[in-house]
């Protein structure tokens, strides 16, 4: 991402420049979407002791999980950038894909569902008692369904809004969904010593098309002469 950065620097645009004209709402949606794409390449102590947390959070998690929802972690292996096998300019970087086993409430038979890890370290006080707190109202384990077709979106986004607060991180989890034809996606809020809660989204179809729509009408255009799409 810096080497993306400095490319585009280099032919003149600039990550704070406002490329956009922000008085329509379709130019709104377009500059923060450029935001989120193209951000200053940053790193920070925080950010170093998330990553450093990483390899903790996927050996707690088996327990964890097994300790606070009817799910069973059946395995999980790490990953880093990952890109789109039919769209090579699409990429995410995961902290891990996770096989998440349930039972069938139907059939009373046990499933297993390939779902991505996406982890958040939290060190400093303030932002500890943050998400202590949303625990402490939401509870340690929660799931969620986000599509804009379903009766209950709006109260489904009002949840997501509070637990998964920050709207880059949210906007992080669909991009991984859509990334990898992958519907759900694990969100882990930890500390360095524990798991604060974690929430399992879905995403339905709706929503990963509406996404995709808009990488591929927005986002694309200014990436394609980056990379040789094939």
């Amino acid at each position: 991402k810096p080497e993306l950065i400095q490319r585009l620097i280099e032919k003149g645009w600039h990550p704070d420049k406002r490329l956009l004209d922000p008085r329509t709402e379709e130019k709104k949606l377009k500059q923060l979407m450029h935001d989120a794409w193209f951000m200053k390449p940053v790193q920070t102590s925080a950010m170093n002791l998330g990553s450093l947390n990483e390899q903790r959070i996927s050996t707690w998690l088996k327990h964890w999980v097994k300790e606070n929802s009817h799910f069973t972690v059946d395995g999980i292996r790490e990953y880093g950038l990952i890109s789109n096998k039919d769209k090579p300019w699409l990429a995410t970087s995961v902290d891990s894909m996770i096989a998440l086993q349930s039972t069938d409430d139907d059939t009373g038979d046990n499933k297993i569902e390939l779902v991505i890890g996406e982890y958040k370290t939290r060190s400093s006080a303030a932002t500890i008692d943050t998400y202590r707190s949303i625990a402490t109202s939401a509870g340690r384990f929660n799931t969620l369904y986000v599509d804009p077709q379903s009766e209950n979106f709006a109260e489904a986004v009002k949840k997501f809004k509070k637990l998964v607060p920050e709207r880059n991180y949210r906007q992080q989890l669909l991009h991984h969904a859509c990334t990898l034809k992958v519907a759900k996606v694990l969100y882990v809020e930890a500390t360095l010593i524990e798991i604060q809660y974690a929430v399992l989204i879905h995403f339905g179809e709706a929503a990963i098309e509406a996404y995709h729509t808009s990488i591929v009408t927005q986002m694309h255009p200014l990436l394609k002469v980056f990379h040789e799409v094939i």
